[in-house]
């Protein structure tokens, strides 16, 4: 049986003010189709973001990268994850 990655998206948040990296996540996952991951860069922790991910049946991955910055790879609980 063959299995394929599953293709990541990436998306830089950073240098934006506090709600909007939250809410360009949201518009984003809209978007990725079922395997599709998208990987976020953030400037810090958003603890706001993760309570809507769980709201969208969304399992994520977070990593601090350096001081406070944050990498975040999100998928739809249900599909395996690649990290």
């Amino acid at each position: 049986m063959k299995t394929s990655l599953p293709r990541v998206h990436s998306l830089n948040a950073c240098d934006l003010d506090a709600t909007e990296p939250t809410a360009l996540v949201l518009d984003a996952l809209d978007l990725l189709a079922p395997g599709e991951q998208l990987c976020v860069l953030i400037e810090r922790e958003s603890f706001s973001l993760y309570r809507h991910l769980s709201d969208r049946a969304c399992a994520y991955c977070t990593r601090v990268l350096a001081n406070t910055l944050v990498e975040v790879t999100i998928w739809r609980c249900g599909t395996q994850a690649i990290i």
